[in-house]
């Protein structure tokens, strides 16, 4: 769990910790003379804002809130209700939409029909046929536009080959 993660729950379960001391235990102490449910209660609540405290520590140091944050969280602890809205601020400045990136992807299709190369070549000599393996291209078989790959670039003049033929 991430201690944000962590925090935002720390804060949650010491938020409603304090609506229990001040809404139920403190009326039954003080209305049906049950001291017991401020001890339980109270001493629940110290130690989870002890908790509280040092996970807000932590991510102020962690740099994943400003100073300013963190005393404001702090004041928001001790008023009734303010944990719920400081994990709404929270979950408001976490809760933003990435900005886009935009991936402009093009595919070429090239082909190397000189697998076999077989020539016949009628000079002063007579005929002589020769044959050969396929050789490696320099060049790649296309050209590029002006401002790089573009919208321009065809493989083949040849509508059997390339990216608009049938191959």
């Amino acid at each position: 769990m991430s201690e944000l993660k962590r925090f935002l729950l720390i804060n949650k379960i010491e938020g409603i910790s304090y609506i229990i001391l001040l809404f139920v235990a403190m009326p039954l102490k003080y209305l049906a003379g049950l001291a017991l449910a401020t001890k339980v209660a109270g001493t629940l609540h110290g130690v989870l804002f002890v908790l509280f405290c040092y996970q807000l520590a932590k991510i102020a140091q962690r740099s994943f809130i400003t100073r300013r944050e963190s005393v404001l969280y702090f004041v928001l602890s001790l008023i009734p209700f303010g944990s719920f809205y400081t994990e709404r601020l929270i979950k408001s400045r976490l809760d933003v939409e990435p900005s886009q990136v935009f991936v402009d992807l093009k595919f070429v299709s090239t082909a190397n029909t000189d697998v076999l190369n077989l020539g016949v070549d009628y000079g002063d000599n007579g005929p002589q046929v020769s044959i050969s393996g396929a050789q490696i291209p320099i060049a790649l078989p296309f050209t590029i536009g002006e401002g790089g790959f573009e919208d321009g670039i065809i493989a083949s003049d040849d509508p059997l080959f390339g990216p608009f033929g049938g191959n």
